[in-house]
C-alpha cells in the first residue's frame, strides 16, 4: 500500500531523487474522486436506480460497445427510457466514474519522477475525469479545477525544470485535451492526405461525411466541407463545417467550426467565394476569406493525433525524397558522360555532381533491389557505373534492402515448393543471390538462410526433389553463404 501514498523507495530510483511526490498526489486524486462522486449522485438521481450499482456493471459496455450491448445496459440500470441527450448524460457520468478508478493504475506509482510517462498517464485520467466535470456540472468544476491543482503543486518533480505535479498537469495533460471539434480538425486534416469513405472512423469516433470539394491552384490546396462526428464512447456528437489550405509539405493550416442550422446559406457563400478565387489563382484572397468565415486558422499538422501525424509525415518526406532523387538523377543522367571523362583523366571531380552521381545510382540500386520483378541487367549497368566513377554506395541502406529482397525471394520459393516440375522461382532467387553477392559489401542474408534451412529440413516433397531441382538448390545455398555441402540434418528430414 506505501507505493501508493508514500516515499517508500520500493523500486531503488536514482540517486539524490525521491517519491515524496506520491503523497501530495495522491491527496490530489482522493480530492477529485471525493469532490465529484456526490456531484455525480446528484447528476444521475433522476436517469439511474443506483449510480453505484450501474458503475460496477459498465464493464460490460467497456467489453462491448455494440448497440446491443449498450441497450441492454440502459434497460437495466435506467429509471425510465431515456432521450439522446440524458443516454449521453449517462455515458459521461460511467465514463468519468471510470477514469476517476483509472487514476489509481498501478503503474503510475512505481517510479521515482511525478513526470514519468506511466505518472503522467495517471495525472492524464485526472484530467479525463475534470473534463467531463466540466461538461456535467458546469461552473462547479471550475472550483474542482483550482482546488486539485493547488494539492497538485505540492507533488514537488526531481526535474528542476519541471517544477511540481501542477506543472506535469499544464505541461503534458491539459495540452492534449480532445473535443469533438478537434476530432474534426484531424478529419479535415487528415482528408487532404488519404480518402476517407463516407461513413468513416477516426479511433472511437465516427465520421460522416455530409460535403467535400477538393480544389487545387499550382503547388497550393483547399479541401472543405461538412461532417458529423459522433463518440462512440458517450453518442455525443456535433456537426462542423471546415476548411483546410495546404501549400506544399508542411505548410497547412486547418479552420473547424460547429456547424449549426442557419448557417446553410453563409457557408455556401463561403465555397462560392473560394472557389472562385481558386479559379483566379489568388491564394492570399482564399486565406482571406477563411479567415472571415472561420474567425482564423487554429489548426496545423501538430493538431493530428501522433499516429495519423507520423503517418502523413512519412508521405511528405517520401514525396520529397522522390522528387530530389528525380531531380538529381536527371542532373546525373545529363552529365554522367562528363564525370566519367574526369575520372579517366584523373581530374578532380566537382563535388556537386559526385554528390548528383551518388545520390541518383544509391536511389537507383535501392530502386532495382526493391522492386518485385529484379531486373539484372539494370543491377549490373548501375554497379559498373558507380565503379567506374568511383561512387561510394550507401552500405548500410542497401545491404538491408538486399537481405529483405532476398528473403521475399524464399518466401516466394518456400511457398512454391511443392511443384518441382517447375525452377523459375528457384531460378530467379538464383539469379537474385548470384546479383547480390557482387555487392562490394556483405549482406546478412540470415532470414533467408533460415528460410533455406527449414525448406531443407521439412523434406519440401521427399524424393520429389528432381537432380536439377537439387543442384539449384544446393547452389543457392552456397550463394547465401551456407555451407550446403556439409550441412548435417536431424534423422527423418532430407539432405542434399
Amino acid at each position: 500500500m506505501e507505493r501508493w501514498r508514500s516515499n517508500c523507495g520500493c523500486n531503488g530510483g536514482k540517486p539524490g531523487w525521491n517519491q515524496e511526490w506520491r503523497g501530495p498526489l495522491r491527496k490530489a486524486l482522493d480530492y477529485l474522486r471525493d469532490a465529484t462522486a456526490p456531484l455525480a449522485e446528484a447528476a444521475a438521481e433522476h436517469l439511474l436506480k443506483d449510480l453505484w450499482a450501474a458503475r460496477d456493471e459498465y464493464i460490460h459496455v467497456i467489453l462491448d460497445r455494440s448497440p446491443a450491448s449498450v441497450q441492454k445496459f440502459f434497460s437495466k440500470h435506467a429509471t425510465t427510457a431515456l432521450t439522446p441527450e440524458e443516454r449521453i448524460r449517462v455515458l459521461e457520468l460511467m465514463e468519468l466514474e471510470r477514469h476517476t478508478q483509472l487514476m489509481y493504475t498501478s503503474c503510475g506509482w512505481f517510479f521515482d519522477e511525478i513526470s514519468g510517462i506511466e505518472t503522467v498517464q495517471i495525472i492524464g485520467y485526472a484530467g479525463r475525469v475534470l473534463q467531463l466535470a466540466g461538461e456535467l456540472f458546469g461552473d462547479k468544476s471550475k472550483a474542482l479545477e483550482d482546488e486539485f491543482l493547488r494539492l497538485l503543486a505540492e507533488a514537488k518533480s526531481n526535474l528542476p525544470e519541471i517544477g511540481n505535479g501542477a506543472e506535469v498537469y499544464r505541461r503534458y495533460v491539459q495540452t492534449q485535451f480532445i473535443d469533438l471539434e478537434k476530432v474534426g480538425a484531424h478529419y479535415a486534416i487528415s482528408s487532404v492526405f488519404r480518402s476517407y469513405p463516407e461513413e468513416g472512423r477516426i479511433f472511437c469516433f465516427n465520421v460522416h461525411r455530409i460535403s467535400y470539394e477538393v480544389f487545387t491552384s499550382g503547388r497550393g490546396r483547399v479541401a472543405m466541407g461538412r461532417a458529423r462526428i459522433l463518440s462512440r464512447i458517450t453518442e455525443e456528437s456535433e456537426e462542423v463545417s471546415f476548411a483546410v489550405l495546404h501549400l506544399g509539405d508542411q505548410n497547412l493550416s486547418a479552420a473547424v467550426k460547429p456547424y449549426k442550422k442557419g448557417d446553410g446559406e453563409d457557408f455556401e457563400k463561403f465555397s462560392v467565394d473560394v472557389r472562385a478565387a481558386i479559379r483566379r489563382a489568388n491564394l492570399p484572397e482564399t486565406i482571406r476569406l477563411i479567415d472571415h468565415y472561420f474567425g482564423g486558422t487554429g489548426y496545423s499538422l501538430t493538431s493530428l493525433f501522433a499516429d495519423e501525424q507520423q503517418r502523413i509525415l512519412r508521405t511528405i518526406l517520401d514525396d520529397t525524397l522522390s522528387e530530389i532523387e528525380r531531380g538529381m538523377r536527371g542532373i546525373y543522367e545529363d552529365h554522367a558522360s562528363l564525370l566519367h571523362f574526369l575520372t579517366e583523366s584523373g581530374m578532380p571531380k566537382p563535388p556537386a555532381l559526385v554528390i548528383a552521381a551518388g545520390f541518383a545510382l544509391n536511389a537507383g540500386l535501392r530502386s532495382v533491389i526493391t522492386a518485385d520483378d529484379f531486373d539484372g541487367e539494370r543491377f549490373q549497368m548501375l554497379m559498373e557505373r558507380a565503379a567506374a566513377d568511383q561512387i561510394q554506395l550507401d552500405e548500410s541502406t542497401i545491404a538491408f534492402a538486399a537481405g529483405q529482397r532476398m528473403k521475399r525471394a524464399m518466401v516466394k520459393l518456400e511457398a512454391s515448393a511443392g511443384d518441382f516440375e517447375s525452377t523459375a522461382d528457384l531460378q530467379d532467387a538464383l539469379d537474385l543471390a548470384e546479383n547480390l553477392r557482387k555487392l562490394p559489401f556483405e549482406v546478412n542474408f540470415w532470414q533467408a538462410q533460415n528460410i533455406w534451412n527449414d525448406l531443407l529440413s521439412r523434406g519440401a516433397g521427399g524424393d520429389g526433389w528432381s537432380a536439377e531441382w537439387r543442384s539449384g538448390y544446393r547452389k543457392l545455398g552456397h550463394l547465401l553463404n551456407i555451407a550446403a555441402d556439409d550441412l548435417v540434418v536431424e534423422e527423418g528430414a532430407h539432405s542434399l
